[in-house]
């Protein structure tokens, strides 16, 4: 059957007679149409399937019964297309139109690409539209494809339904017809028509009630927010894989079940998005080509427990046996919120690199596993630098000398706890050197011949001039193998001196610097290393030792002091969180190399603040700062130190010791014990002056809200609270849970272990003042700028 709306029908009721119809197919398609054949008409030529935009997407069953138009000055049809991968963007779309021999073979056509939000899923808010002069329309019955170009101008999908159609002035180009299929086997898309572009009603009780689908057809490609790569090679990390059927649950409560492939590799890719909406990834390829699994978990995923926190699961909802998750699965996530994409293969296999596309304004959070500042300058150690050519993993890059001589440079070692594809960034807002480099090498390094056990060389692939080892440069390196990062500068001398701070990602172990004392120390010793031989004593108030460290040469009165451990158990000496949050510190005078009498004791709450550096045992211990400014001032010229920490029997700190030093310290058995001379130094640091207490959202502790720390805050603000966690990324997490330490800096008005709106207002205040400082008139102890 073929239906045509004649324009001066659909104008002013009257029927209009086409001059020039001498088809007998076109002319007993208007004669039916006009009621003046008393049975269907069929074309006698339907179009095969195919035609334009097979790869597209398309909803006719390549046969057009009917044909149509609107007759105003903007009239046209839309219909609903759905995309599964987001964002997406069409580059082509695809018309079947014939016309009336009389009319005119090219029109001025506008693609107009709508939202589904309008009353009950109609087109509502107009997305984009594209211009196009359509050329080549043929007499064609029914109709002839044309490809529309759309020349990166449509707009960039985020959901997953969008209305597509083509309007026209039929006014002043009457006789134009658009195809339609009215086949019983073809399912009903949901179909508009408009005279304006703007008002829309259905087909129903219209001479187009009988339309399935329109010609209509539609290609692009989803364009991912950001692609990940990653490696599963046989020094991945290990887990049981579990398998799910079910259908996802945002909750986090899916119920998997165990699977017969064990002691598989995966990677963890952590997700967010400040917005939220539908969250889609697909693994595009792997080489070689395995068959892959992919799971979403609400955050932390253990491997240990991989039941717990599931959301959803996928197998080969990619392409062949590839995973993806789509917007058809209706993963509509939370704003601000981490979340933990794990994949892994399908069963087990030797080695396999892969790719994801991840979507719809989701990124991989990069975690600060490890981050290191310092300072090149004059006082820097110096060398000539090199460039190298490529990546080899086999430490023999090829190597060249460069004009720069004789530059500062910062050599850091550290250790992959886990081994796999490497990455670390320098942070732009950060970092004061202009153009500074970054070369990778084997151990060891040797300055004097720096163009050996070279393995790459980076410039510029960091943000703006800073460097950058991506994933993406597919540097695989070993488990527990000591690499060298050598930190430089591009320009001569110390021309281009200043401070530098770097990001370490993935689970790695960092040599130097551990963490300092700041400059103004009257005197301090920082931790070992975690590369190095390192240990720690529990200072828990039930312990019978007491442990005593020498400090001398002192000029100014003590007003405050840092000291650093990690949280544990005592037996066996386990990671546990939380750990203790108040301390008794204890300085006593020197009486002939011990302690002598007591000269201040004060128990006080001090700021505690995880590093993110992490050392080598199977609890994997964060070395944890604490500091703590006193009530008055302490007059030592050389004095001893004792930290206890008070109600601490099932979770302790462990006071971390330093390879810095005079190896001059002590041991007692309770308070008034024996003491005993040990050849141990204690990390810790005392000052003249109270130190500035940052804000606990300020993780990175630069006076500055960057974006990840206020999308930490947000994520308290959606989930209904917060609560104690030593071992988080800034000693709390999500969710309502153990509330013994100090609130957070952001729950103030009043501290109630939740965030509210006003209080969210406040570090969005902060992040977009540039910086804050501390304030005695500040509602909050803090004022906005720096």
């Amino acid at each position: 059957m073929r239906i045509a709306s004649f324009f001066a029908l659909a104008m002013a009721g009257a029927i209009s007679v086409i001059a020039g119809a001498e088809s007998p197919d076109y002319l007993d398609s208007k004669l039916y149409e006009l009621g003046l054949l008393g049975e269907a008409y069929v074309p006698e030529d339907p179009i095969p399937r195919g035609g334009a935009c097979t790869d597209g997407i398309y909803y006719d069953d390549g046969s057009y019964e009917s044909y149509g138009s609107q007759g105003a000055q903007k009239a046209g049809f839309v219909q609903l297309f759905t995309v599964d991968q987001l964002p997406f963007q069409f580059d082509t779309v695809c018309v079947c139109l014939d016309r009336n021999p009389s009319a005119s073979s090219q029109i001025l056509g506008e693609i107009a690409f709508y939202a589904d939000d309008g009353p009950n899923g109609a087109p509502g808010t107009l997305l984009g539209s594209v211009s196009r002069t359509i050329s080549g329309i043929t007499e064609q019955t029914p109709c002839s494809f044309i490809e529309i170009d759309l020349n990166d101008e449509a707009p960039l999908l985020t959901r997953g339904n969008v209305y597509i159609g083509l309007l026209y002035n039929a006014v002043t180009n009457p006789g134009i017809y658009i195809g339609g299929d009215t086949s019983a086997n073809t399912p009903q898309r949901p179909i508009y028509r408009t005279f304006n572009g703007t008002d829309f009603t259905t087909l129903e009780g219209t001479l187009f009630e009988e339309y399935r689908a329109v010609a209509f057809r539609a290609r692009g490609e989803n364009i991912c927010n950001e692609e990940v790569d990653g490696v599963l090679i046989g020094s991945s990390p290990r887990w049981d894989r579990v398998v799910y059927n079910g259908m996802p649950t945002l909750s986090c409560e899916s119920v998997p079940s165990d699977s017969a492939n064990d002691d598989l590799p995966y990677q963890v890719i952590p997700v967010s998005s400040p917005f939220g909406g539908l969250f889609t990834a697909e693994i595009t390829s792997t080489t070689p080509q395995i068959d892959t699994v992919m799971m979403l978990y609400c955050s932390p995923f253990d491997p240990e427990n991989p039941t717990a926190n599931l959301i959803a699961y996928d197998d080969d909802g990619g392409s062949g046996t590839l995973s993806a998750f789509t917007a058809s699965d209706g993963l509509d996530l939370s704003p601000g919120v981490r979340y933990e994409l794990v994949v892994t293969p399908f069963a087990p296999l030797s080695f396999s690199d892969f790719r994801v596309c991840i979507g719809n304004g989701y990124t991989r959070e990069r975690d600060c596993i490890a981050s290191v500042q310092d300072t090149l300058g004059a006082a820097s150690p110096h060398y000539d630098r090199i460039i190298a050519a490529g990546a080899v993993t086999t430490c023999t890059a090829t190597t060249a000398d460069t004009v720069q001589d004789n530059m500062p440079y910062a050599a850091i070692p550290f250790e992959l706890n886990t081994g796999g594809l490497f990455e670390v960034t320098l942070n732009d807002a950060n970092t004061s050197i202009l153009d500074p480099v970054m070369t990778l090498y084997c151990d060891p390094f040797d300055p004097g011949n720096p163009g050996a056990n070279v393995i790459a060389y980076d410039d510029n692939d960091g943000e703006g001039m800073m460097p950058a080892f991506t994933l993406d440069d597919g540097l695989v390196l070993n488990t527990n193998t000591k690499y060298w990062l050598v930190v430089s500068t591009w320009l001569g001398e110390d021309g281009d001196g200043g401070t530098f701070d770097l990001c370490f990602g993935g689970d790695v172990r960092v040599g130097y610097p551990v963490a300092g004392c700041e400059d103004d120390v009257l005197f301090g010793h920082i931790p070992t290393s975690p590369l190095d031989l390192w240990n720690g004593h529990n200072v828990a108030s039930n312990i019978t030792s007491r442990y005593l460290e020498y400090f001398t040469g002192l000029s100014d009165p003590i007003r405050a002091l840092t000291w650093y451990g990690f949280i544990a158990t005592p037996n066996p000496v386990q990671a546990c969180s939380p750990g203790p949050a108040e301390f008794t510190v204890d300085f006593y005078a020197d009486d002939g190399g011990e302690p002598g009498s007591l000269v201040y004791s004060e128990t006080l709450a001090p700021t505690i603040v995880p590093t993110g550096i992490q050392y080598d045992d199977a609890s994997h211990f964060q070395l944890i700062r604490y500091s703590a400014n006193l009530s008055s001032e302490v007059f030592l010229g050389a004095g001893w130190l004792r930290i206890v920490a008070q109600d601490a029997e099932s979770c302790t700190t462990y006071w971390i010791l330093s390879n810095q030093g005079d190896s001059t310290s002590g041991t007692t058995q309770g308070d008034g014990g024996t003491f005993t001379n040990g050849s141990l130094d204690y990390a810790f640091c005392l000052y003249s002056e109270a130190q500035t207490t940052q804000h606990a959202a300020d993780t990175d502790q630069d006076f500055t809200i960057n974006l990840s720390e206020l999308l930490r805050v947000i994520q308290f603000f959606n989930s209904n609270g917060y609560h104690c966690e030593a071992l988080g990324e800034d000693g709390y997490a999500p969710g309502p849970g153990d509330e013994s330490c100090s609130a957070h800096s952001a729950d103030y008005n009043p501290a109630d272990w939740e965030i509210s709106l006003s209080e969210l207002l406040r570090i969005i205040q902060f992040f977009n003042s540039g910086g804050y400082h501390v304030c005695d008139e500040g509602e909050d102890g803090y004022c906005p700028g720096l």
